[in-house]
């Protein structure tokens, strides 16, 4: 029987995937059976079982060559192991991280694949997978954050394909964190929370949104039309040698804009080739808060 005063050491059965206390005995809940638990776990369901097999197994010995490189500077011949080794040089943290560490609390334990302690340090993750579901990721990055007692953490998944993308994360906000873990300690299935709304005010807002949805497909209807009428005129006017045209009731002038040739930065090739160059062009890009809005099938009718 687990003792509620005992100073847990806790280690990990890699062959039962259990967590447990040496002193005690105690069985922890891992991370990854909270948040499928609570439904906010990447659901592989539909995936082959043998492809799943084999995208583990890789995934299993990428996170080994970068542990050993991490805590004892190994060299690989993993290219993902390379792609890492670029940015932390990048970082220059290369000395204080940690890896593969189990960290918990008195019922959930979990491991975390790279971290950087203290107060705005940071948690990672090294994903294999074709897809990166960002929210599981923020769910299990934050609760790792939160076990580590990790003040304001920077978030980041390393993405692993045909390079490495590290990619930050927004944390799941605080109070969201504890509620799940409260959730789980009483028993109840954590529900996200819902926004509050006056009845009247709820409506409204709705109304409003079903008028813009249906003023806006009028306006791609007119848009359509007036486009066809536009490429209309061009030939007319390449046809008839005119460069400019007002229409009887002098409501509309039309010019003609003769075909110019220009040049464009394509930013994804620059940031993949000369990365350095990116980076030194770049300047930071602020989006004011907002609310983005979608209409439901039938919403607009």
């Amino acid at each position: 029987m687990a003792n509620k005063n005992c100073k847990h050491n806790v280690v990990l059965d890699e062959e039962k995937h259990e967590y447990s206390c040496t002193i005690c005995k105690k069985i922890f809940l891992s991370v990854t059976q909270l948040l499928k638990k609570h439904g906010l776990s990447t659901d592989f369901s539909a995936v082959n079982a043998e492809v799943l097999k084999r995208k583990a197994d890789r995934g299993t010995l990428i996170h080994k060559e970068l542990e050993n490189f991490i805590k004892d500077g190994t060299e690989s011949l993993l290219p993902e192991v390379e792609w890492f080794a670029e940015w932390h040089d990048k970082m220059g943290i290369m000395e204080n991280l940690h890896s593969e560490e189990i960290v918990y609390n008195d019922f959930i334990a979990g491991t975390v694949d790279v971290y950087l302690g203290g107060k705005g340090g940071f948690v990672g993750d090294f994903k294999t997978s074709a897809k990166l579901d960002k929210k599981a990721v923020a769910w299990q990055l934050s609760l790792y954050a939160t076990l580590l007692k990790i003040e304001e953490p920077i978030l980041f998944v390393f993405h692993f394909g045909d390079g490495m993308d590290a990619v930050e994360i927004e944390p799941i906000a605080q109070a969201e964190v504890d509620r799940l873990l409260e959730c789980e300690r009483n028993g109840e299935l954590y529900q996200s929370a819902a926004l509050v709304l006056e009845p009247d005010f709820a409506l409204q807002a709705e109304n409003a949104e079903k008028i813009l949805a249906a003023l806006e497909q009028q306006f791609k209807g007119a848009e359509e039309t007036a486009k066809k009428f536009r490429e209309r005129m061009k030939e007319e006017f390449e046809a008839q040698g005119i460069k400019s045209w007002v229409s009887p009731n002098e409501l509309v002038r039309i010019t003609y804009i003769e075909e110019q040739n220009g040049t464009m930065v394509d930013s994804t090739k620059l940031k993949k080739e000369f990365p350095e160059v990116f980076e030194k062009c770049s300047k930071p890009k602020i989006t004011k808060a907002h609310v983005r809005v979608n209409l439901r099938k039938g919403g607009a009718e």
